[in-house]
């Protein structure tokens, strides 16, 4: 709601507003009652075709007591679908092969930078693995990774070995 457009309930406006409740649930209309129901008006910042607009729509599906909370209630709940609804715009298309393996190119550039430690680079890829990077595990042949491959088959006989001594 903005400021500049609020005018403030009359005392006249509120008494009709109470002769409308009071029809409704036959309460006795005071002027300690409108001085009250004027005070929340005012503090709330209603207007008075939205307090008559959230009078009916209490009338109509409430069956509690109406208070001056209820009335805010349902004028803050209309001034929030009065406003414009913010779209959503739709998501991206899926990726294809090419453009993840761009995205995977450009993350190992990003992450060199950062990451000069091959444990830091390692950290960053698990931090920001993408489904893309665990769908088709890459096979490294280079002379220290056979290396490896080597030493895990030799333990991993070893292991086989002393089981079927066991």
């Amino acid at each position: 709601m903005n400021a500049s457009n609020y005018t403030p309930m009359t005392h006249a406006q509120m008494v009709d507003l109470l002769t409308l409740i009071a029809n409704s649930d036959h309460r006795k209309p005071s002027a300690d009652m409108v001085t009250v129901w004027l005070m929340a008006a005012h503090t709330a910042k209603w207007r008075a075709h939205e307090a008559a607009e959230a009078v009916k729509q209490h009338i109509t599906y409430s069956t509690e007591y109406m208070k001056p909370a209820h009335i805010t209630a349902l004028i803050h709940e209309a001034r929030r679908a009065d406003r414009t609804p913010m779209l959503a715009l739709p998501g991206p298309a899926p990726a294809s092969d090419q453009t993840r393996d761009d995205a995977k190119a450009a993350f190992e550039v990003v992450a060199a930078q950062l990451a000069t430690t091959r444990e830091a680079r390692w950290k960053l890829r698990r931090l920001f693995a993408m489904p893309f990077s665990l769908k088709r595990p890459r096979v490294r042949n280079s002379p220290d990774d056979e290396r490896r491959r080597a030493e895990a088959a030799a333990e991993l006989a070893r292991v086989r070995q002393n089981l079927e001594q066991s």
